[in-house]
């Protein structure tokens, strides 16, 4: 996962895929893709980027956690890099690191 405090992140997989963000947005990059990243500052202020990854272990243990009606499969599936949702349960998981 990626989240983006400011700035701009350019990021294109092996696959060609592409995916832009920018401040406040956050996106899931897909397990054994490598990315290449081109970060862009702001006018005043630098790139800040928070780079994380969960384990297998604990998103499968999370996955048989969830309801069955919130396992349903996409039926187009997802790239290697996409976009997250902006909710406040998504966002939570990065406001201990901007309140420091």
């Amino acid at each position: 996962m990626v989240y983006l405090y400011s700035g701009q992140l350019y990021l294109r997989n092996q696959c060609c895929e592409t995916l832009n963000i920018e401040r406040g947005d956050s996106a899931f990059i897909g397990r054994n893709s490598y990315s290449y990243i081109y970060a862009e500052p702001e006018l005043h202020e630098p790139c800040r980027v928070l780079f994380f990854s969960l384990p297998r272990e604990f998103l499968c243990e999370f996955y048989q956690t969830l309801s069955l009606s919130d396992r349903k499969s996409s039926p187009t599936g997802h790239t290697a890099l996409h976009s997250l949702p902006s909710t406040t349960k998504t966002e939570s998981l990065f406001i201990y690191s901007t309140n420091r």
